[in-house]
């Protein structure tokens, strides 16, 4: 992940989290942290959360303190690490989490709790006023293999995806996309 990028995104979340209270006010600014550093997406996780020692200890003159969760890949309980934030931590923003499902767990809390979430994974956010993606979406990704399924000629694909939220982001796109294209979709796998 770029570090400006993911710090002027993280820069953008809190001044939506501060925007009515004032510098006096405010004595840390606590973040919540939830990525899979172990479970089937660890090899992601782990490195995120390695991550977070890299980042700022101050924000706008204040100390930073990292609350650090692991969820384990499983959306119920990035869900329950994004509850815990919201109401025993009381943090300013939410960072993560590492996948799309564990991520979509997290933003369903962070909308109904209007706490800034910074998602590490890429998925078009239900709640975008309170959700900010910082991988690009899947779109960018399958224009540019459709782009290039035009220039080869392909008359005919097959689809194998995950059977979660991020694969159904995806079928949905190249369902789309094939048709557009006069692609056809001969088969759909998804595990």
């Amino acid at each position: 992940m770029n570090r400006r990028h993911f710090l002027a995104t993280l820069s953008s979340a809190l001044m939506l989290a501060f925007g009515g209270v004032s510098h006096a006010q405010a004595q840390t600014v606590t973040i919540g942290v939830s990525v899979s550093s172990t479970g089937p997406a660890a090899s992601l996780g782990i490195a995120q959360k390695n991550t977070i020692e890299l980042l700022p200890k101050t924000l706008g003159g204040l100390p930073v303190n990292y609350v650090v969760l692991d969820d384990a890949s499983d959306p119920t309980a990035a869900g329950k690490n994004a509850r815990r934030f919201a109401d025993a931590d009381k943090v300013d923003a939410i960072i993560g989490s590492t996948t799309v499902p564990t991520s979509l767990a997290v933003a369903e809390v962070a909308g109904e709790a209007k706490i800034p979430q910074i998602a590490l994974a890429p998925f078009p956010p239900k709640q975008i006023q309170w959700v900010f993606p910082l991988p690009h979406g899947v779109g960018v990704m399958s224009a540019a293999l459709f782009e290039e399924m035009k220039k080869r000629d392909t008359k005919s694909i097959a689809f194998i995806g995950f059977s979660d939220a991020y694969g159904e982001a995806w079928l949905k796109d190249v369902e789309k996309r094939a048709e557009a294209s006069g692609i056809k979709l001969v088969a759909v796998e998804r595990y």
